[in-house]
């Protein structure tokens, strides 16, 4: 008799592990920190429809929301942004599309955040992880950031044609958190645009 209950236990244990595992594989969700000269490690948050890093509370958009992705291995160009209810129980979206549009004529532009309802309207490119890494599927596109008005929060874009320069850094968006809380060491303080002069 105690055989067959270990035999049963046994199989149901095989079954949930299997069950379990199936489901880890069908979604990730991680947040996402950028990286440059200067930077070490800023938080991606939403700010009225576009990607920002920083410090959320020095940001002067109206809308600002901390947020995680989430990647369905079904359709994994589609990386979903969702509020972050403990930090931003306020958030009035409860998902968004992580968007890299193209500007017209251009391979570039500001990384930001689209309806997902409206995913046929979406001009996007398709991200992947490489590890802790994120890679645009696109040649030679890189992130940068640059100032968003306020000391120590920036505004994220992506382009497949420009480097860095003294208006905005490049950066590594990333997986992992940084290792301290002193994220911002030394900071990137970029030359002012002629519209801040």
């Amino acid at each position: 008799m105690r055989s067959n209950w270990l035999s049963f236990l046994s199989s149901f244990l095989a079954v949930f592990c299997l069950l379990n595992l199936a489901h880890c594989q069908c979604q990730t969700s991680f947040q996402l920190y950028a990286y440059g000269e200067g930077i070490g490690g800023l938080p991606v948050f939403y700010a009225d429809g576009n990607a920002q890093i920083g410090n959320q509370s020095l940001s002067n958009s109206t809308e600002v929301v901390s947020i995680y992705c989430t990647i369905d291995l079904d359709s994994p160009k589609v990386w979903r942004a969702l509020p972050n209810m403990t930090e931003s129980p306020d958030a009035r979206f409860e998902s968004m599309i992580f968007n890299l549009p193209t500007l017209s004529g251009s391979s570039g532009g500001n990384v930001g955040f689209a309806d997902p309802d409206d995913l046929a309207r979406l001009d996007t490119k398709p991200l992947t992880l490489y590890g802790n890494f994120v890679l645009i599927d696109s040649t030679n596109a890189n992130f940068f950031g640059s100032r968003a008005g306020a000391d120590g929060v920036y505004n994220l874009g992506w382009n497949a044609a420009e480097q860095a320069d003294d208006h905005r850094v490049s950066l590594t968006l990333r997986t992992v958190p940084p290792s301290t809380d002193s994220v911002l060491a030394g900071g990137f303080n970029p030359v002012p645009g002629e519209d801040e002069l």
